[in-house]
């Protein structure tokens, strides 16, 4: 049986803020998420710069730099070592204060009620205990907190795009093998039955679309397409733009 390749995360740990890099291409998916986001906080009234953040899986620090630069006090955790020394690294640079700790989702290195927001984006498909990281979650968000994520839903179409067309196909193939498992993508009414098992009670629930430019496909077929010419015709969009939860979905809860 196949395991994922989380090892990935740690290999290529230099590479998180490297343009062109297969990591640097996560930050396209930001734009969708805060268009989101900030329409929700917007909405409450709320202010970044009240809130205290965790984000976790953070990686290389594209969602807390975001935060950070709202003026929100933030934190990141990831399993990573070298991950976390790449973010910690780049923050500095930056001129970004930035907490950031080595931990998993299931074990958060944090007190009960720490934090105002929490988000985990790209991270829950690649747990082992999905469940363990819910309720970790929810023991570090103060009561009223807001939880915000994405991931990815266990549908045909993620398993063409995801695995299929973007790391088996050789011709079209943009991360390794194993980067993601199909069988570790989560329907959302398994991810709300693990939040409602926590007392976080979803309020919304929404697509991040991928807007494919079937256009520029066929161009990129008639010249033997390099990955980089497919990666183009494949781009994340901002939630709203294409509103269909069969690929990735995000949403927010409230802890009770």
């Amino acid at each position: 049986m196949a395991e994922i390749n989380n090892a990935l995360y740690e290999k290529e740990a230099q590479t998180w803020w490297q343009e062109g890099s297969q990591l640097s291409q996560l930050q396209a998916l930001n734009t969708g998420r805060f268009g989101y986001l900030d329409k929700v906080l917007n909405a409450l009234r709320i202010n970044y710069h009240d809130l205290k953040v965790l984000d976790i899986g953070c990686g290389g620090g594209f969602i807390c730099e975001e935060f950070a630069k709202r003026s929100a006090r933030t934190s990141g955790v990831d399993p990573s070592p070298a991950t976390i020394v790449e973010a910690s690294q780049h923050a500095r640079k930056t001129g970004l204060d930035i907490n950031y700790r080595e931990g998993t989702g299931e074990n958060l290195p944090f007190e009960d009620n720490s934090f105002d927001l929490i988000s985990c984006c790209d991270v829950l498909e690649h747990v082992s205990d999905l469940e363990m990281v819910i309720q970790e979650t929810a023991r570090v968000l103060k009561p009223g907190g807001i939880y915000f994520y994405d991931t990815i839903n266990r549908t045909f179409l993620s398993w063409l795009l995801m695995i299929k067309v973007v790391q088996d196909w050789p011709l079209t193939r943009r991360v390794p093998k194993n980067t993601h498992l199909w069988s570790m993508f989560i329907k959302p009414e398994e991810l709300k039955s693990a939040m409602t098992k926590a007392e976080l009670q979803l309020q919304h629930e929404i697509g991040l679309g991928i807007d494919i430019d079937w256009q520029g496909i066929p161009a990129a077929v008639a010249k033997a397409f390099t990955k980089r010419e497919l990666s183009a015709a494949l781009q994340p969009v901002q939630s709203g733009t294409i509103q269909s939860k069969q690929i990735i979905y995000m949403g927010w809860a409230r802890n009770s």
